[in-house]
């Protein structure tokens, strides 16, 4: 892919870099901070929301096993939504809620610039079978878009 290989190098005072499609940034320490990938960034209203901004804070929450931010519509700006994967034993719709309050709650506090306030939930996230890990976003995002809309 000629285009995608071009897209993905720049040269700046002679040197060839490769971009990684890796969103982050150095913070005040000097620490690179990792934001998540840039495909995975949605756009919402109140700007660009990013993984590893939301997720990492959703997972701390007792009953989450694993997270997963979507963006909800068909165009930009979207609508956020954290989609969970509840540990085992908290699949019941009491803790499901009470999974869902503590989620907001928290992403309140640490993002108060952004509108989230959708959290669903899913048995299993999809993942990439070769890793088990790589959550696949877009076809959360597809699905939950559709079931939304209805």
């Amino acid at each position: 892919m000629p285009g995608a290989t071009l897209d993905s190098k720049f040269t700046k005072e002679s040197k060839t870099y490769h971009r990684m499609g890796d969103l982050g940034y150095l913070d005040e320490d000097g620490n690179l901070r990792f934001l998540g990938r840039k495909a995975e960034r949605i756009e919402t209203n109140e700007g660009p929301l990013e993984t590893e901004r939301c997720e990492p804070i959703a997972n701390t929450v007792e009953g989450v096993q694993r997270s997963a931010l979507i963006g909800i519509g068909d165009g930009n700006p979207k609508k956020p939504c954290i989609v969970v994967e509840p540990s085992k034993g908290f699949g019941n719709s009491k803790s499901k809620e009470e999974i869902r309050r503590k989620i907001l709650g928290k992403l309140k506090a640490s993002l108060p610039n952004q509108k989230i306030e959708l959290v669903e939930f899913e048995k299993s996230l999809p993942v990439d079978a070769r890793h088990n890990a790589k959550i696949h976003r877009l076809s959360l995002a597809k699905k939950w878009t559709r079931k939304l809309h209805r």
